[in-house]
């Protein structure tokens, strides 16, 4: 035997009962070399593709379409070593069943798109990436069951990044055994609200999260977005409030589902004030114009609804101080009773809820115009009021009101007007509610020239 073999025979004999005695590690070999893959992206230098998915190396671009993986030996769903972000494409739905990660990369991070859906059923973690994370309109559904990484169990989680940004148009269910997300000295950045849970189950103290909040890795399990709380009852707007150096409330109570009502007093009717909400109704005592927004606070288990606004006027004068005490234009029938008057009642409320109608038909005659309009058979109805007017803004001097009785008329005639006049009109629905009329919103209003 000669010098060559003999050494190399020593050397395999070390070797053997160096591995049985575990002086050399078994596990330093690289099990990510092996065949473990579902997707195997290993350099990311190269397009790819198989049944329902393919990768294009030039933009690095994984598309799932369809694709559903069912062998849970396979250690990993998606394996990337790219030196740029993976973007993966969501299209239909898809699913990943692995026995450690769903989509791992250790050197970049993961950007998940598209207008399909990813279930990944895994043990470690759900998407592992060394840097970010960003999910952009895509729905996810990420669980994760074991928490044991090599002899760590400090850093599983559904989703390990850096830092981790959801999008306005994502969806997400996510749960670890020890933490849904788990941040590697990052933060969350989300234009979403989340339900958090203390519990793998969904169970426990429950929280909602935003963009804004800390805490993230104390919750097992993250709903994004989280449910809203609803306005059931808008507030009623209190009208024609005469200012006399007292706090006069500018609204009606409202109420909601999933937490409580709030109201805010703002100087613009297209932006939601960012403080200032309380409980309380809002009150104000000088003539003026004042926007009363409204939205329902969420408790522990909803996010806030949207807020809503509401337009209430603070008069100087009473500005039903000139009325009309006689009716020259009444027409009374069995099945028409009226009242013409000017302006609007006292303290007169508006639910914007309360069902309207509007014209169906609409014809002019020598001084004179009939109105047709469609029944209203909702509950709680009581009759209905039309304006008629010279003024296409129905400024009170040229403006005259008409109140039917009875909620099956659907016809009247005005008499006495302008010859040669164009009328503007414009119709709703009154109910009583404890003995005061409440008003739906007012029709589109329409024109008609008098003969």
């Amino acid at each position: 035997m000669n010098n060559t073999n003999r050494a190399h025979r020593i050397i395999c004999y070390l070797l053997s009962v160096a591995l049985i005695f575990g002086i050399v590690p078994i596990y330093s070999i690289n099990t990510k070399a092996m065949s473990s893959k579902v997707i195997d992206l290993s350099d990311g230098n190269e397009s790819l593709s198989g049944s329902n998915w393919s990768y294009n190396h030039n933009n690095h671009t994984l598309t799932l379409n369809g694709f559903i993986n069912g062998d849970d030996t396979k250690e990993d769903g998606v394996y990337y070593g790219g030196n740029t972000d993976l973007t993966i494409n969501l299209i239909g739905d898809n699913k990943l069943t692995t026995a450690y990660s769903g989509i791992f990369t250790n050197t970049e991070g993961i950007i998940i798109s598209g207008t399909g859906t990813l279930v990944i059923d895994t043990k470690i973690f759900g998407l592992y990436a060394v840097k970010d994370v960003v999910i952009d309109n895509a729905t996810l559904d990420i669980t994760t069951t074991d928490n044991y990484y090599y002899g760590d169990v400090s850093n599983s989680g559904a989703i390990h990044a850096k830092n981790i940004t959801i999008k306005s148009n994502a969806k997400i269910t996510a749960k670890g055994i020890d933490r849904a997300f788990y941040l590697q000295d990052g933060i969350v950045n989300s234009e979403l609200t989340a339900i958090a849970y203390t519990n793998y189950d969904g169970t426990g103290t429950s929280k909602i999260l935003d963009g804004s909040s800390s805490g993230w890795m104390q919750y097992k399990k993250i709903v994004m977005p989280a449910p809203q709380a609803k306005t059931t009852s808008a507030p009623i707007i209190i009208t024609n409030i005469v200012s006399d150096g007292t706090m006069k409330n500018l609204v009606t109570p409202g109420s909601g589902t999933g937490g409580t009502m709030y109201y805010a007093v703002n100087s613009s009717k297209t932006a939601a004030p960012t403080v200032g909400w309380s409980s309380s109704i809002p009150q104000a005592k000088n003539p003026g114009t004042y926007y009363v927004w409204y939205k329902i606070v969420g408790d522990s288990n909803h996010a806030d609804s949207t807020p809503e606004c509401v337009e209430v006027t603070i008069y100087a004068t009473d500005p039903n101080s000139e009325t009309n005490a006689t009716d020259p234009n009444s027409e009374t029938n069995a099945t028409t009773s009226q009242k013409l008057y000017t302006g609007i009642q006292d303290e007169e409320q508006i639910d914007k809820k309360q069902k309207t109608t509007k014209f169906t038909k609409i014809s002019a005659a020598k001084k004179s115009i009939t109105l047709n309009w469609k029944k209203i058979t909702a509950k709680g109805i009581n009759g209905y009021e039309i304006q008629y007017s010279t003024d296409k803004n129905f400024k009170k001097d040229a403006t005259k009101t008409v109140t039917i009785k009875k909620v099956k008329t659907t016809k009247t005639k005005i008499k006495k007007l302008k010859s040669k006049t164009k009328y503007y009109v414009r119709i709703r629905t009154y109910s009583m509610k404890n003995g005061q009329k409440v008003y739906s919103n007012w029709s589109k209003k329409k024109s008609v020239k008098v003969n």
